[in-house]
This record gives C-alpha cells, structure tokens and sequence, in this order.
C-alpha cells in the first residue's frame, strides 16, 4: 500500500526535470533556434505544446496501446518478483 508521502515522487520528478534538469532550457532554445531558422518546427512545436501537458495526460491517451503493454509488462514483473520472494 502506499503512503500519501510516496505521492509526491511524480511530483518532484516533474519539477527536477522542468527547472533542474533542463527540459525549461532546452525548450527556450529550441523555440529561439527554430523561429529564426525553421518557422514550419516552431510551428509544429506550438501546435504539440498547445495539444500535450507535459504534467497530466488527456483522456484520449488511455487509448495508447503502448501504455497498456508498459503497464502489463510491469504488473507481470510485480507478480513475477512477489511469487518469486514468497516461494524462494
């Protein structure tokens, strides 16, 4: 069971990566590279800023099938390691 505390481990990872990590850079960088020499990326790129949160995903994304195989993949290796401590 997890602790209300363990919940603040998406959170944190968040704000390390977009302020600490360089994701807030890197964004900066782009959008100055790409409007002075690629105007289609930076058009791209504000159409997918506009459409993706970077923190919580839309509904829609529920219907990846990539999101449900990480996920199963990952129930699996639970199962498989909780069968392996109780019968090892």
């Amino acid at each position: 069971m997890l602790a209300p505390v363990e919940l603040l481990g998406p959170l944190a990872n968040y704000l390390y990566l977009r302020y600490y990590g360089g994701d807030k850079q890197k964004e900066t960088l782009q959008t100055r590279r790409y409007s002075a020499s690629y105007p289609d990326k930076l058009q791209q790129l504000e159409k997918f800023r506009s459409e993706k949160n970077a923190f919580w995903p839309e509904l829609k994304e529920f219907t990846n099938q990539w999101l449900w195989t990480v996920l199963g993949v990952g129930g699996l290796g639970v199962i498989v390691e909780e069968t392996f401590r109780t019968f090892h």
